[in-house]
């Protein structure tokens, strides 16, 4: 829209394309189209290699409508530009003058804090990904607050606050960073947390951390205070002594008693929402957790032996439904926690006689109660029955306990469709499985089975036998659109995945 104020005219061009030329960029031939940013409205664009030199914007192509070192269409002469390298270019036309921004590309291999929390010097490090992605734990901050630096001295970028304060959610700080912007501030005194630094996206994230804790099958997934980490300063570790890990435990770390900061996955890597922590032999251990940059990782010192659990963490449902042969180890198994209670769901057509519960040979069915809520008879009991349908069921054999309800909705959910709603799998009756098809961004690769549409009863982990015991998410191996089946009746719970 243009106004001129002589003529008491206003114009309107619809603005087609928007794109950047001149010696800066390539030269003055032909110009590099940029792309539009619907959430943060600005124009962008990644240019390979920057060189010192004058540029110009245009809108539609056409030099009618070109912008100049004014900021503004048809005002000015060439912009000029003295950075070299890597950048990307946004270009901001929200208001006028309209505003040009470089951001460095060529990223360090680390960047620096330095603040009042550490007199100013070069001790607090974050390591990269490469992407100009820097994360890592740390104490940060005080009176006078941070900057961000690629080298330990003043001689190079300096990046901090492009405008006072910060934005808040769920608890996390964003900060707009610039190159010689003002210090980044977050309250008057040195605070633990995460700190992500984005070179590219010109942003700090800070998120304050009050306790971190192992939580797992073991404590119900809830905080147990046992369990509790110790933050060791001199060390830079979170530790904790005398956990006792059980045979076939599932775990995590969490931060804050809630799930908003987690890291699970490997030892030697762990990331944020990572899938739970597995194969460790049953003992008491010495936990040390190091955050203090990527990869984060922790060490186990076993320090006592644990009396061999009672119960296991499979449990066979034997019977003659969806093409069983009452196999005491080879049918279908519910997941357990050593605990004696064990959960999962199954498909189960076609059942003449019923079905009972294996456990190391122990043969269990019931001696009361009704179909979806029965009382067990451990080593003896009658065979249960039900009529055709899936089912989720919670055993608890310690307390001789039972119970299922039917499942009506099978459900994907994941990054393909942004987490926010289940794409329903069909079933089919004739192989007894349940099938979807979807495509997925080569940066949106996870996803969950989830039933009923309840968080609280979902699939993940492992396709080949996927766990219902807090599992981490199914990914695929590359993007792409993929048909999905999902077979809860001839074995364990399992996913098959075809690229269409």
């Amino acid at each position: 829209i243009m106004l001129n104020k002589k003529l008491n005219k206003i114009s309107m061009v619809t603005i087609k394309s928007v794109g950047i030329i001149g010696e800066a960029v390539g030269g003055w031939s032909a110009e590099i189209p940029m792309a539009w940013n619907e959430q943060t409205n600005v124009f962008t664009v990644d240019v390979e290699n920057l060189v010192p030199g004058p540029y110009k914007f245009r809108l539609n192509d056409d030099w009618d409508y070109a912008i100049g070192e004014n900021l503004g269409v048809n005002d000015g002469d060439n912009l000029s530009n003295a950075a070299e390298g890597k950048y990307r270019i946004t270009l901001d036309m929200s208001r006028h003058p309209y505003k040009v921004k470089f951001i460095n590309r060529s990223y360090p291999d680390q960047v620096y804090l330095p603040g009042s929390h550490n007199e100013w010097s070069w001790t607090t490090i974050l390591a990269g990904n490469g992407e100009g992605v820097y994360e890592g734990f740390a104490n940060i901050g005080g009176e006078w607050g941070f900057k961000v630096t690629p080298s330990p001295d003043w001689d190079h970028e300096q990046w901090g606050l492009e405008s006072e304060g910060g934005t808040s959610d769920n608890g996390e700080i964003t900060y707009n960073i610039t190159n010689g912007g003002g210090n980044i501030r977050q309250g008057t005194d040195v605070t633990y947390g995460r700190v992500i630094v984005d070179l590219a996206a010109q942003t700090v994230k800070f998120f304050p951390i009050t306790s971190v804790e192992v939580v797992g099958s073991f404590t119900d997934w809830g905080t147990n205070e046992e369990y509790l980490m110790t933050y060791d300063a001199a060390a830079n570790v979170w530790k904790l002594e005398g956990a006792l890990i059980p045979a076939g435990g599932q775990w995590k770390f969490r931060m804050n008693s809630a799930w908003a900061v987690n890291v699970g996955g490997s030892l030697t890597d762990l990331v944020q929402d990572g899938g739970n922590i597995t194969g460790i032999e049953a003992g008491i251990y010495t936990v040390e957790l190091s955050l203090a940059t990527t990869p984060y990782h922790a060490t186990l010192t076993k320090t006592g032996d644990v009396d061999a659990p009672k119960w296991g963490d499979r449990l066979v449902v034997a019977g003659d439904y969806s093409g069983h042969s009452w196999s005491g180890t080879g049918d279908p198994k519910l997941r357990g926690d050593h605990s004696g209670k064990f959960h999962g769901p199954l498909t189960m057509y076609n059942m003449t006689y019923g079905f009972k519960f294996v456990h190391d040979g122990n043969w269990t069915g019931m001696n009361g109660g009704e179909a979806l809520n029965w009382t067990l008879a451990v080593g003896g009991g009658d065979n249960m029955t039900l009529p055709n349908g899936t089912y989720w069921f919670d055993v608890d054999m310690e307390a001789g306990t039972a119970t299922a309800f039917a499942i009506t909705k099978v459900g994907l959910i994941g990054g393909f469709n942004g987490w926010s709603s289940d794409l329903e799998m069909a079933f089919e009756e004739a192989t007894l499985t349940y099938s979807g098809t979807f495509t997925a961004p080569d940066d949106q690769l996870e996803f969950k089975v989830r039933f009923n549409g309840n968080w609280d009863y979902s699939l993940g982990d492992d396709p080949a036998e996927l766990n219902c015991l807090g599992a981490g998410n199914v990914k695929l191996p590359k993007g792409g659109t993929y048909k999905v089946v999902l077979d809860m009746a001839h074995a364990s719970p399992s996913l098959t995945f075809t690229e269409q």
